[in-house]
């Protein structure tokens, strides 16, 4: 099940967005986080995945024509109409769910827990807003199999032509209204929002302390109160600013330093010798998984050269300890060495996990889950890993 993030903004927002990226690469391993946008120049994002690539984590343009779509009412100067363009994701975005993050969030922890919430067959989950009866939609889980079935984009949509004017505070007024009914209630730490605190101050709001998470996976900076200005009251200014400040190779280095807690998939290739079929074209066609190629022997310059690729670990004259610790990451193995090695491949088959193999003259496996092209190999690994 493929699941990612989503952000939306316009290139006026460039320094917002590339500040929450930063804490959600900084906090979260391996992921995919799709910016929808009109304008931001493509040496942005080729820029960042360059850096991205070496730890398994990409930032993936998706260009829209705002021209094009139906958007509502903007309530407040500080917000603009790229804020309805969370009604159209699954639409834009291949993907079973998608976290939606507005640009004025940042992570303090891991957000794979939450994307692997239960649903509970609910099209959305969302938290409360802590100023008003309505959800708050600047975090926003969507199951997209649930919400295409409940056709939610179009009544939505139906929804803006209907209420115009009506809309009181935007596409959160909308969502709660159209869809409120089928919305999951998520803990106040998945969005805990600040920037209300003078507001709090002034009207003697007694609940509005108790209202914010004690140590949250994502903190939400409401109001026009925001952290970048030149001066602001709410709390969590410095948070804010430490993202904003944080070089991407601190970021990258974090991860390359704690291969533990890295979650990159790996496959395992055992190689009987060093004729291993179609590897390169694997390698090339897999650039988000790690491939643990290893041998009882020393190995040829032919294998030790696939060591130009980033995706590529080999392990030679390998030893029962390492070889476990490989096998129990791994997501499956991958059958291209000719001759291959029978008694390896049915201790491998005893994990439960799969055997892959590609299709080829005098191949046969029957063990092994055979593919006829490279391709078809590659959709299966994304599409189920």
């Amino acid at each position: 099940m493929k699941k990612v993030v989503a952000l939306a903004a316009n290139y006026g927002y460039l320094s917002q967005i590339e500040t929450t990226l930063k804490s959600i690469i900084y906090q979260t391993p391996s992921i995919e986080v799709y910016i929808v946008n009109m304008d931001i120049p493509q040496e942005w994002f080729c820029g960042i995945n360059r850096s991205l690539k070496a730890i398994g984590s990409a930032v993936i343009d998706v260009k829209v024509d705002l021209n094009q779509l139906t958007l509502g009412k903007v309530a407040h100067a500080h917000i603009n109409e790229y804020s309805y363009l969370k009604i159209y994701l699954p639409q834009l975005i291949e993907a079973e769910r998608i976290l939606y993050l507005d640009s004025d969030v940042i992570v303090n922890h891991d957000l794979w827990p939450l994307l692997n919430q239960n649903m509970e067959e609910h099209p959305i989950a969302a938290a409360r807003d802590i100023a008003e009866q309505n959800f708050n939609t600047g975090v926003l889980l969507i199951d997209c199999l649930a919400w295409r079935a409940s056709e939610l984009t179009q009544r939505l949509v139906e929804g803006i032509l209907d209420r115009g004017e009506e809309l009181k505070n935007g596409d959160q007024t909308l969502i709660s209204e159209v869809a409120g009914a089928q919305i999951k209630l998520l803990p106040a730490k998945y969005n805990s929002q600040i920037g209300f605190e003078y507001l709090a101050f002034i009207s003697q709001w007694p609940s509005f302390e108790s209202s914010i998470a004690n140590d949250p996976v994502i903190l939400h900076y409401l109001t026009d109160d925001k952290p970048w200005l030149l001066t602001s009251s709410g709390r969590a200014r410095d948070e804010w600013w430490k993202y904003r400040m944080m070089d991407w190779g601190q970021i990258i280095q974090k991860w390359l330093n704690c291969p533990f807690k890295f979650s990159r998939k790996s496959v395992v290739v055992f190689a009987e010798s060093d004729n291993l079929y179609k590897i390169e074209e694997l390698l090339k066609a897999l650039p988000m998984i790690d491939f643990e190629i290893i041998s009882w022997l020393p190995m040829s310059f032919k294998l030790l050269r696939l060591l130009q690729y980033p995706n590529v670990k080999i392990s030679s004259k390998i030893v029962r300890k390492k070889l476990d610790l490989i096998i129990q990451k791994s997501i499956a193995m991958l059958d291209l060495s000719n001759p291959s090695n029978k008694e390896f491949e049915e201790w491998f088959a005893e994990t439960g996990k799969p055997v892959l193999g590609l299709e080829h003259d005098g191949y046969k496996n029957e063990q092994a889950k055979i593919f006829e092209t490279v391709n078809d190999l590659t959709m299966w690994l994304k599409s189920n890993y």
